[in-house]
């Protein structure tokens, strides 16, 4: 999956998406940072990606423009990555 992730978006979170196999853009460290949301969202579906942020009001702040259906994934607070040995 092509993925944008959010300045907001935790190292390990985007760390363990890379380890699954997923293409993920990282807008922190990057001439991208401090972006502004519509700009993410433009750029996300410029390169048909999807958003992964832990931003609640994103989707607010986009959704007026939100005419290309992309997906916006909210990440709650608090979550934690386990990793599992298989």
């Amino acid at each position: 999956m092509k993925i944008v992730a959010d300045e907001n978006l935790f190292e390990p979170i985007i760390d363990y998406l890379r380890e699954l196999g997923h293409d993920v853009f990282s807008i922190r460290n990057t001439s991208h940072s401090g972006i502004s949301d519509d700009e993410i969202y433009t750029l996300a579906c410029k390169e048909k990606r999807v958003i992964m942020t832990m931003n609640k009001k994103f989707y607010q702040n986009i959704r007026e423009r939100d005419v290309e259906g992309n997906l916006v994934i909210i990440i709650p607070e608090g979550i934690r990555i386990r990793r599992t040995k298989v």
